[in-house]
């Protein structure tokens, strides 16, 4: 397995994310125009899912807005004309470094039949974004979508994975275990089968700063440093995406995933999970996320 590295979407590599929008056939009315949505959430199924994406005009500019209209389009099979099922705001999240030079809309959807858009099952999901940029311009983009009937990373509600990470005690240094150049030792003392069988809430996240795209595994990896700080009597766990990290230093790069990658399906980086007490996944974050979003998961899972 390797990992999927055009879903960590950087505007800095749009131009690349731009050929990769879709994998499947596109319905009549899902066409390219002067604008393009690029989708960063890559595991999208029946239910509802946390949709998050970027614009750009043809140069490959990103396109900025405060927040933009979305609507979700069901396209049945052998029919050229959508189904609106809903219509909602995405609003703009600023990524790393927060100087309005990169960043996603981000929104909630809710997809009540899958649309795999394959040979066999041809139903289709689509989203139409219209927006007022800062500049008053008019822009209108629109994204083929695939829809799985089940997640394929582990889905809320879903029992985390009782994965045997290796911990600070297994391997005797943090640089075997992280590529973190200023790691947090709190990060790396039980694994994730531990801390899901104690009775505590957690918080998981799988991301590799010394090899991440669009340079966002770093600033997510601090922001999970400072819920730790805030919340001491949860679990928070970082698992580095690739094995041996350490042998960077040699000048080895291996690129090979960690098993727990696997295990819980994942082929992007970063994801951040949250888990309740009771070992099920409550909250899901792929790609960047803001400490106030995990924040308000975090609380909804402590009350």
């Amino acid at each position: 397995m390797r990992i999927a590295l055009v879903a960590a979407f950087s505007f800095s590599y749009c131009l690349f994310a731009v050929a990769c929008i879709s994998t499947g056939p596109t319905a009549g009315s899902i066409e390219a125009g002067k604008y393009s949505a690029i989708m960063v959430t890559s595991d999208l199924a029946v239910g509802t899912n946390r949709v998050s994406f970027g614009l750009v005009g043809m140069e490959g500019n990103p396109i900025q807005a405060d927040a933009v209209n979305v609507k979700s389009v069901y396209f049945p099979p052998e029919q050229q004309n959508g189904i609106i099922k809903e219509e909602v705001t995405a609003q703009f999240v600023q990524w790393p470094p927060y100087d309005g030079s990169k960043g996603v809309f981000v929104t909630e959807l809710y997809f009540d039949v899958k649309g795999p858009a394959t040979v066999k099952d041809p139903g289709l999901w689509g989203i139409e974004i219209s927006a007022l940029t800062d500049d008053g311009t008019r822009i209108e983009a629109r994204s083929a979508l695939t829809v799985n009937e089940f997640s394929k990373t582990p889905g809320i509600g879903d029992m985390a994975p009782s994965s045997i990470t290796p911990t600070l005690l297994d391997v005797g240094e943090l640089a075997r275990i992280t590529s973190d150049l200023e790691p947090d030792p709190d990060l790396y003392q039980v694994s994730i089968a531990e801390a899901i069988g104690d009775d505590k809430a957690a918080v998981i996240v799988f991301s590799t700063p010394a090899f991440c795209v669009s340079a966002t595994c770093g600033p997510q990896l601090d922001i999970v440093k400072n819920i730790k700080n805030a919340y001491p009597d949860i679990h928070v766990i970082h698992v580095e995406a690739f094995q041996d990290p350490h042998l960077i230093k040699e000048g080895v790069i291996s690129l090979e995933p960690v098993y727990t990658m696997e295990e819980w399906g994942l082929i992007t980086e970063p994801w951040t999970f949250i888990v309740d007490v009771d070992g099920r996944v409550r909250a899901k974050f792929e790609q960047f996320v803001t400490e106030d979003e995990i924040r308000i998961a975090l609380e909804e899972v402590l009350s």
